[in-house]
């Protein structure tokens, strides 16, 4: 799992936006399941969530 897949866990968008933007991490990569971080918004309990984290990827 990478530092964006746990982020997207712990539900932490600004640190997100920091990862993408100024670190340059690569919001395709995918977990030892096959899951890229999108997948794991949208399997939030969150109302909403996957549709926001979507805007920032």
């Amino acid at each position: 799992m990478t530092s964006i897949h746990q982020v997207i866990l712990d539900g932490r968008l600004s640190q997100l936006n920091l990862l993408i933007n100024r670190v340059g991490c690569n919001v395709n990569e995918k977990d030892f399941y096959g899951r890229t971080p999108l997948h794991l918004a949208v399997l939030s309990d969150q109302e909403n969530y996957g549709y926001r984290v979507a805007r920032l990827l």
